[in-house]
C-alpha cells in the first residue's frame, strides 16, 4: 500500500522506547519494510499528549516533500488532531 502512494520510507511511532512489546512492534514494522525494500525509522515520543503532538508535528514538518511523510501527515492531521 505504501508504494501505491509513492512512499519509500516509513516511521514507527513509539511512546515507550525500551518497552518490549512496543519495541517488537517497531522491529516487525522495520522487518516488513526491509523485506519490501523500503526504509524505516523509529520516532520516539513522550507519553504526554501535548509533547507527543509537538514531536510528531516537528517530524512531519521536517520531512514534508517525502511521500510517506505527506501520507502519514495527512492521516495524522485529519484523524488524530481533530
Amino acid at each position: 500500500m505504501l508504494e501505491a502512494y509513492g512512499g519509500t520510507r516509513g516511521v514507527c511511532v513509539n511512546q515507550a522506547v525500551g518497552h518490549v512489546g512496543l519495541d517488537a512492534r517497531c522491529q516487525g514494522f522495520a522487518d516488513a519494510m526491509a523485506e519490501a525494500g523500503l526504509e524505516s525509522e523509529v520516532l520516539a515520543i513522550s507519553n504526554d499528549p501535548a509533547e507527543a503532538a509537538t514531536t510528531m508535528d516537528d517530524f512531519f514538518t521536517m520531512c514534508i516533500g517525502q511521500s510517506i511523510c505527506q501520507f502519514h501527515s495527512y492521516l495524522y492531521h485529519s484523524q488524530w488532531r481533530q
